[in-house]
């Protein structure tokens, strides 16, 4: 038969009478507090290809802040601990206390180092892609006031040494997406600079001068000048249309995560994208403008000796009427042309004053 309880005395939990004492536990926890801690590091490690946040500057700032709270609790359980010797004995208390609390410690020191430096190196990433983008504000202004022929090409130059400084001073994805933009800007400074380069060979007022047109040889230096201004136009027009793939490619050799890479070039797009149908305008308005040019040249080299020059009256002269209804009708499609290109030239220098 069950005694009743005897009055004014509590009955005890069987959970709490197997419970250690609270001290105990405390010393326990801190002791195993650092192992969490290189648990962690450890699955950032593995998960970072996976999440790129984590190899970013933020994510390792966050993981150094939450370890450094990691090390506080530790060293807080520890206190605790010590705390209950007086009451519970040195017994699973003190050796574990003052073993957690060094270790707790001297992972302290090495965090708040190591979060100090971190937030450094963030705030010199984060300057350092300030000036990237004040790099390309400058760019727009330069290529805008800038009338020298080799405008383009030169400002490009010098944001592509600013991307690629950039990079080096960066890391994680910010970094690979700043090296997929240097090669980039590179590619296409270089098929800038081809087209700027047959610009200047390019004189369209000379072609078309029939004084100087009346030998074969002056003719097939004009069309080949003329030649070169059009294939330096087609490749340039080229690299826009595939730019972004070109980009993308150099994303996946950086081996950014594909999360990241369809950002990127989602960024760029919106960017670049959508002017691209007026860059494409440009491009298509100055080779239907230099192939009327060319076929000018190609008409008058054909017919030699069909045709002359009076300087009299500075005009084309010919008794065949075909060949004067053909040249005429050439000279009608070089003003078309040209008033194209110039709606086109016009629209562009508005976008770069956005």
């Amino acid at each position: 038969m069950n005694k009743p309880n005897q009055p004014g005395v509590l009955p005890v939990n069987p959970v709490e009478a197997t419970l250690k004492p609270f001290p105990q536990r405390a010393a326990k926890i801190c002791i195993l507090l650092p192992l969490v801690i290189v648990l962690w590091n450890a699955a950032s490690r593995a998960l970072a290809p996976q999440i790129s946040f984590l190899s970013t500057p933020s994510g390792a700032i966050l993981s150094a802040a939450l370890c450094l709270v990691i090390t506080v609790a530790g060293l807080t359980f520890g206190v605790i601990a010590l705390l209950g010797v007086h009451r519970f004995g040195r017994k699973q208390i003190l050796g574990r206390a003052l073993i957690g609390m060094t270790i707790n410690g001297l992972l302290l020191s090495i965090l708040v180092t190591n979060f100090l430096a971190g937030r450094a190196k963030a705030q010199a990433q984060l300057d350092q892609l300030a000036q990237t983008r004040q790099a390309v504000q400058d760019l727009r202004e330069g290529i805008k006031n800038d009338t020298s022929p080799n405008a383009t090409s030169t400002h490009m130059e010098k944001l592509q040494k600013q991307v690629e400084t950039a990079a080096d001073k960066t890391t994680g994805p910010e970094s690979a997406i700043m090296r997929a933009n240097a090669v980039f800007l590179k590619q296409m400074q270089e098929t800038s600079r081809t087209f700027e380069d047959a610009s200047q060979r390019f004189e369209p007022e000379e072609i078309l001068n029939l004084a100087s047109s009346t030998t074969r040889e002056a003719l097939v230096a004009k069309r080949t000048a003329t030649q070169d201004y059009i294939d330096a136009n087609v490749g340039l027009r080229a690299f826009l249309e595939g730019g972004i793939e070109i980009f993308r490619a150099e994303l996946v050799k950086q081996k950014l995560a594909p999360k990241d890479i369809e950002l990127a070039t989602a960024s760029l797009h919106k960017g670049f994208g959508d002017k691209l149908p007026l860059l494409f305008r440009v491009r298509d308005s100055i080779t239907d403008y230099a192939s009327a040019l060319l076929a000018v040249v190609n008409l008058l080299e054909e017919n030699l000796g069909k045709w002359s020059y009076d300087e009299a009256t500075e005009e084309f002269e010919t008794e065949d009427e075909i060949l004067r209804a053909k040249y005429i009708s050439l000279l009608e499609k070089i003003d078309v042309a040209a008033d194209e290109q110039n709606a086109a030239e016009e629209l562009r220098q508005e976008m770069l004053s956005r």
